[in-house]
This record gives structure tokens, C-alpha cells and sequence, in this order.
């Protein structure tokens, strides 16, 4: 384990030292960023880094123990000077990082020769001048860069002659103006393979350089201001033995023809690249010299014709790149061979057919930024392409390619209202992946007869589908075909529910992305048919609430992003919280930083509250609530005691008013006997 040292010295293993400020894992040291101005004795390290500190000197000797160094990197930091007998001692370093300081001079005399070292650093430096004297410090040098520097000229002293490995030389990004054939001299016959000297403000090239590198391979003179004449005097004078493969003429801003001139003796080349310039045409001659092409890169152009590639048909080139130029017709673009194409970004307007018919070399084909309207079904007819890119074109139906082996389309950003049967027939056995976004589709594809069982990711994004998915008719549904489909995107699709018969048949979902949608139940998705979910998208939907409940009954889900929803913040939402936060289940944008995501839209006390912040408030909802229902229940008994006052006054009124009726009535009785005896007495007077 890397462990830090903050005061003083610790020992690792027996013999062994970690300098102060250090990290040390057995003999590599890590002592970078710690602000040192003074490197530290080095003993028994075989690594060293001592990037992004403050040295400005290294003392002479300071690595005569460092017996097993073999790496030292001294980047980023403030040296000036560098002198060679700084390095005695360290007899088994291989590679010298000197990169990003300021480096003026370099002193390579009266030092012991290091043979083991191969690699030098000293790229982004203030030198002026190549070093010289290379050879008494690293006879055995392979690689030496001195891109971004300050040199004006590259003119080798004879101590290169002696550099007999010497293959990789970088002096890219420099200010040469002008290559001369003195600068080459020197080198007699160079053992260089790798020469970089791009974006060095070069108006010139002379011929005679390829003379002393007989066995270059890899040249590359893009970024300069090299016009079309000087490009075809730089290579009029090349060997016709040469052995250049790989090519690198990208940035020519003051280029716009490619003639054959330039190409005649380059035989053996495999790799061109030249995008980002300013092509207008290439001469057809140029691909019958160059018919050993393997790689054509020509993107970000200006041309919109290629001709002459049929030189190249039935030839070696597997790659072409015409990317960002203003080619509106590709019958002419023969496909033999090539397994990458790429036409992006031109003015292609329609694909004719049998253009591809019966291609067995085609694997991936990118058509997107185009002004695709319609492709022939019989354009790719019985080719072998796996990887199709039509996207952002204007296409408003796809119909059968012909090309029953495409395992990934990218048809979004298009006009698409249907897809045809044929499509799904065709590719029943090999899609797997789909990209139906941002396109016109209102009702889900029909696809009768077919089980898509290799099809793993379908997004259908931005399509207005929820209309159709809310009246779904299932039969002959293109969701019939998603037994195996691992991941569904429907993002921004209008959805406001699922039916069960859509998410019955997707028993292997693992992610379902629905986001942007109008969501606000979630029981009307009928997420408990999806058994397999992992992951679940419900972002910018319209819940206020959502029962955990229908969470609980998706065993695996591992990932849930509810955020931007417009939250109803009321102890009904506490379940909800408590389950986030206890289920173990991951909450996508739940980050102190992103709570913006998570607020509260209502009630207007709670607005804008971060839900995460509230919590702790709707913890005591279980009190609360408690103390509600006995107030409630307080309040109802009340009312029942007070009802049955009423209602007992009300009976006992009644009762009152029998007994007063009942009285009323002996009263009018007692009158009515009395009435009597009062005239029985007054018979019985009279009659006396």
C-alpha cells in the first residue's frame, strides 16, 4: 500500500529509505506535488517521480548511488540548466522525463555515458537549438522529443550520426519556418522510423531530406503553411525505394488539391490522413499510385467528389473516412473491402439501389447529418454491415435494408412515423440494439411473427406514444417481440400509464427509463410484472406521492431516480422517505450537491425545501398524527355525548308533552263530570 510521510525518514524493508514527503512502494518512489525545491538522495529506487514541484537545480552527482534507478521524471517543474553530471552514477536509467520547465541549456560534455538510456523527454521547454553532444550522454537513444520548444532550426551536429538506434524524433509544434537539407546532413544514413514535424509554421520542405532517412515510416508534416506547389517539391525528390507507410497531411490550410506529383512514389503507403484542411479535389491518379491504402482519412474537407477511388476496389483499403465534406452523391464511392465507412455530415440525399448489394467486407456504415430522405430497399441487399448510422436525416419511414445482419441502427432525429414489417422480419435474428428517438412514431410498430430474441436496448424517446400505450392493443404489438429486451427508453413519450399487457412481457427488463413523462400514479404502470429490474428512471414525471409500496414489489430494483417531481411535502410522503432511506436501494441525484433536484412543490409553507432537509421534520409525523387522532376521537365523542343530549331531550320532551296531553285530558273529563253533577244537583232541586 502507498503510504504518505509527513515528518522525517522511514525505513522500507531493511535497507531501504523513503525520503521526507515521499510515498514509497518497495523501490518506486512517488514524491510528486509536495512543493520540493531540492531533489532528495536516491539509494536504492528503481522509479522516481518528482513531477510538479519547485526545482530549479539538480546538483552533479546527486544520483552516483542510485545504482538501480531506471525511471526519473523531473517534469513540471523549474530547471533551467540541465547538466549531464547530474545523472553520473544512475548507469541503469532507461528513460529521462524532462518535460514542461524551462529548460534553455543542455550541457553533454565531460559526463559518464549512460548506454542503458533509450528514452528522453524534453518536450515543452524554451530551447533554441538541438542539443548536441548527444552521443557521449545516450549512445543507446531511441526516442527524443522536442516537440514545443522554441526551436527555429533542427540542424543535426554529427553526435547524431552516432546515434544508431535512434527512431523516434518529435519536434512538432516548434518555430522551424523552413526545413533545409543541411539540417539532414549530418545524419548520414539515419536509423529514424518516426519523424514528427507537424504545426511548425513551415513554408518550405526540401526534397533532398528523404536522401539521408532511407528507412522512414511514419511522416507527418500536417499543420504547416505548406501550399499545393510546395507540397509536390517536398516529395519530388523522394527515393522511389522508400519505405513511408503512414502519411500524417492534416491542417493544410493552404492546400486544395491533392496531385499525383506528391503520391507517385509512395508505393508502400497504408495510411493517409488529411482532414481538417481545405480540399477541393484529388487527382484520380493519386489512388492508382497509392493502391497499397489501407487507412483513408479525408474528413472535414471541402470536396464533393471522389474520383478515381475505383483504382482502389478489390485493393487493401479496409477504412475511408469522408466525414464533413459536401459529397451529395456516393454512387461512385465503391464499398469492396472497406469495413469502416463513414459519410457523415455531407449532402447525401438518397442511397441507390443494390449500392452495397452482396458487400461482405462492410461492418460499420455511419450515414448520420445527411439529407437522407428515403433509402432504397435494396441498397444493402445481402451485405454484411453489423453497425448502421442513419440519424438526423430526414427519413419518415424505414423500411427493409435488405441486410439481415445489422445488429445496431441508429435511426433518431429523423421524421419517422412507421416502421415497416419487413424491418422486424428481416432483422428477427440479429438486432440488438435500436435507437428510435426524437422522431414522429404515435402508435407502438406492429411486428407480427416475430420474437426479436437478441434484441437488448430499444429507446423510443421523444416520441409521442402515450396515447397509443394508454388504448394498448396487443395484439401483433412490437411489444409482443421484448421477451429478452434488457433496457426500455421512453423518455419524454407523453406517458401517463402502462398497461399490464406491455409490462407482462418484460420479464428480463433490467432498466426502464421513463423520464420526462406525466406520470402521477405509479400504480398505473404495473411495475410488479417487471421481476428483473434493477433500474428505474422516473424523473421530471408529475408525482406528489408515491406508495413504497409499489417500490417493495420489484424484489431486485438496486437503482431509483425520482427526482424533479413536483412533491407534495405532508407526512404522507414520510413512507416513501423511510423506505429511500432504509431499503438500501441507490437514489440517483440524492447528492448533497444535487438536493436541488428533490423539492417540495407543495404545500406553500414547504416550498422549494429540500426533501432530504425535511425529513427530520416529518419524523415526528408519528406524534403528530397521534396527537390529531385523539383530538379527533376527543371531538367525536363530544359530539355523540352532545347528540344524545339532544336526542334525550328530545325524547323527553316528547314524554312531557304526553303527560301534558294526558293531563289536558283529565282536566276536560273532570269538567265534563262535573258539568254533570252540577246539573244531576240542579234536576234534584228543581224536582224538590
Amino acid at each position: 500500500m502507498w503510504f504518505f510521510i509527513t515528518i522525517g525518514m522511514r525505513r522500507i524493508g531493511s535497507n531501504e529509505i523513503c525520503p521526507r514527503n515521499c510515498r514509497c512502494e518497495k523501490t518506486i518512489y512517488d514524491c510528486s506535488e509536495q512543493a520540493i525545491d531540492s531533489p532528495p538522495k536516491i539509494k536504492s529506487a528503481s522509479r522516481i517521480y518528482l513531477t510538479n514541484n519547485q526545482i530549479e537545480l539538480l546538483p552533479e552527482n546527486w544520483l552516483e548511488n542510485a545504482t538501480n534507478l531506471g525511471l526519473l521524471a523531473l517534469e513540471g517543474n523549474l530547471l533551467t540548466k540541465v547538466n549531464c553530471k547530474s545523472f553520473n552514477g544512475a548507469y541503469q536509467l532507461t528513460e529521462l522525463i524532462l518535460a514542461r520547465n524551462s529548460i534553455r541549456e543542455l550541457i553533454f560534455e565531460n559526463c559518464s555515458s549512460i548506454v542503458k538510456l533509450q528514452i528522453i523527454d524534453l518536450s515543452e521547454n524554451q530551447l533554441i537549438a538541438l542539443p548536441i553532444n548527444l552521443d557521449n550522454f545516450a549512445p543507446s537513444l531511441r526516442e527524443l522529443n522536442l516537440s514545443r520548444n522554441l526551436l527555429k532550426s533542427i540542424k543535426f551536429d554529427y553526435s547524431y550520426a552516432k546515434l544508431n538506434l535512434l527512431s523516434n524524433l518529435d519536434v512538432g509544434f516548434n518555430k522551424l519556418e523552413s526545413i533545409e537539407q543541411s539540417d539532414f546532413e549530418s545524419l548520414g544514413n539515419s536509423s529514424l522510423r518516426f519523424l514528427n514535424m507537424n504545426n511548425c509554421n513551415c513554408r518550405f520542405i526540401h526534397s533532398n531530406i528523404f536522401v539521408y532517412l532511407p528507412k522512414l515510416t511514419y511522416l507527418n508534416i500536417g499543420g504547416n503553411l505548406l501550399s499545393d506547389k510546395d507540397l509536390e517539391e517536398t516529395f519530388q525528390m523522394l527515393p522511389a525505394d522508400n519505405n513511408l507507410e503512414w502519411l500524417g497531411l492534416n491542417d493544410l490550410k493552404n492546400c486544395s488539391t491533392f496531385s499525383n506529383r506528391v503520391f507517385k512514389r509512395l508505393r508502400n503507403l497504408k495510411s493517409l490522413e488529411a482532414s481538417n484542411s481545405r480540399l477541393l479535389a484529388i487527382e484520380p491518379q493519386v489512388f492508382e499510385s497509392i493502391q497499397n491504402l489501407e487507412e483513408l482519412i479525408l474528413s472535414n474537407n471541402r470536396l464533393s467528389m471522389i474520383k478515381g477511388i475505383e483504382y482502389l476496389k478489390n485493393r487493401k483499403l479496409n477504412k475511408l473516412d469522408l466525414k464533413g465534406n459536401r459529397i451529395s452523391d456516393i454512387s461512385h464511392i465503391l464499398s469492396t473491402n472497406i469495413k469502416y465507412l463513414d459519410i457523415s455530415f455531407n449532402r447525401i440525399r438518397y442511397i441507390p439501389a443494390n449500392w452495397m448489394t452482396d458487400s461482405k467486407s462492410v461492418i460499420e456504415f455511419n450515414l448520420n447529418n445527411n439529407k437522407l430522405k428515403t433509402i432504397d430497399g435494396k441498397a444493402l441487399r445481402r451485405s454484411k454491415i453489423t453497425f448502421l448510422n442513419i440519424s438526423s436525416n430526414k427519413l419518415k419511414s424505414i423500411n427493409s435494408f435488405g441486410a439481415a445482419s445489422i445488429q445496431h441502427i441508429d435511426a433518431s432525429s429523423n421524421k419517422i412515423k412507421s416502421v415497416s414489417n419487413s424491418l422486424w422480419r428481416d432483422l428477427n435474428d440479429h438486432l440488438q440494439l435500436l435507437n428510435l428517438s426524437h422522431n414522429n412514431i404515435f402508435k407502438v410498430p406492429v411486428a407480427p411473427g416475430v420474437n426479436l430474441h437478441r434484441l437488448q436496448r430499444i429507446d423510443l424517446s421523444y416520441n409521442p406514444l402515450g396515447d397509443s400505450l394508454n388504448s394498448f392493443q396487443p395484439h401483433n404489438s412490437l411489444f409482443n417481440s421484448f421477451t429478452y429486451l434488457q433496457e426500455l427508453i421512453m423518455d419524454s413519450c407523453r406517458i401517463t400509464s402502462l398497461s399490464i399487457v406491455v409490462t407482462r412481457n418484460l420479464r428480463r427488463l433490467a432498466r426502464l427509463s421513463l423520464n420526462g413523462n406525466r406520470v402521477e400514479n405509479l400504480q398505473k404502470l404495473n411495475l410488479f410484472q417487471l421481476k428483473s429490474l434493477l433500474n428505474l428512471q422516473l424523473s421530471r414525471n408529475l408525482l406528489r406521492n408515491v406508495n413504497p409500496e409499489d417500490l417493495i414489489d420489484i424484489p431486485f430494483l438496486e437503482t431509483v431516480d425520482l427526482s424533479e417531481n413536483p412533491w407534495h411535502c405532508s407526512c404522507q410522503l414520510k413512507p416513501l422517505l423511510d423506505w429511500l432511506n432504509k431499503s438500501g436501494t441507490d437514489v440517483q441525484s440524492k447528492q448533497t450537491s444535487q438536493t436541488v433536484h428533490y423539492r417540495c412543490k407543495t404545500p406553500l409553507e414547504y416550498q422549494h425545501f429540500s426533501l432530504w432537509k425535511l425529513y427530520g421534520t416529518l419524523s415526528n409525523c408519528h406524534n403528530s398524527t397521534f396527537s390529531s387522532t385523539l383530538k379527533i376521537a376527543l371531538f367525536t365523542l363530544i359530539f355523540i355525548i352532545f347528540l344524545f343530549i339532544i336526542l334525550l331531550t328530545m325524547k323527553l320532551c316528547g314524554v312531557f308533552k304526553k303527560l301534558l296531553d294526558l293531563r289536558r285530558k283529565w282536566r276536560v273529563k273532570y269538567r265534563e263530570v262535573s258539568l254533570l253533577d252540577i246539573q244531576e244537583v240542579h234536576n234534584n232541586s228543581s224536582t224538590v
